[in-house]
């Protein structure tokens, strides 16, 4: 069964390459019986982003479990890459 992990994201530029904003995390349970909300998880996330030529992205930041089944204090980092999966047009284009 399917279970229900709400997500959101808000975010706001702060200067050039940095973003700062809110990061919300949940898991209340199976989609036809959540938990009782002692047992979910929601936890809130005070969050950075800094970003490099659009390319690379470095995320981190501090959050709080907002329920007695959540971790109370937690620190979060992610780095990535952002992938072009599109070809330039003179690939597209054929011999001429």
């Amino acid at each position: 069964m399917p279970v229900f992990e709400p997500n959101l994201k808000v975010a706001f530029q702060a200067l050039k390459n940095w973003k700062l904003g809110f990061e919300y995390y949940g898991a209340t349970g199976k989609l036809n019986h959540f938990e009782n909300l002692p047992y979910q998880e929601h936890a809130l996330f005070l969050t950075a982003d800094l970003i490099n030529k659009n390319a690379y992205e470095l995320n981190f930041g501090p959050g709080m479990g907002l329920t007695g089944s959540t971790d109370k204090c937690v620190l979060k980092m992610y780095c990535g890459y952002r992938i072009n999966w599109k070809k330039p047009v003179e690939m597209l284009e054929p011999d001429k």
